[in-house]
């Protein structure tokens, strides 16, 4: 019913008028919203997943990373030379 006296275009081009308030903006706004965005019909339709499955637990595998070099670092300590100053 609202359909016919408040048309597509006419919506859209008072939400485009800048010489309107913007709280009278906004009401067109809500209007386009509420009769053409989110209005019957509602079509069905098949949403695209963006999430992703982590395939391994990165922290722990951080970790064991960060673990891994710490162990070289001593180990490259313990067997490195010492010259005749104790160093």
């Amino acid at each position: 019913m609202l359909r016919a006296k408040l048309p597509y275009k006419l919506v859209l081009h008072c939400m485009m008028l800048e010489g309107l308030p913007p709280t009278v903006r906004a009401a067109f706004c809500y209007l386009m919203q509420t009769l053409y965005i989110d209005g019957e019909p509602l079509k069905p339709c098949n949403l695209i997943n963006y999430t992703r499955v982590r395939l391994f637990n990165i922290p722990s595998l951080f970790l064991s990373h960060l673990h891994q070099q710490y162990t070289v670092m001593v180990r490259s300590k313990e067997e490195a030379p010492v010259d005749s100053r104790g160093r």
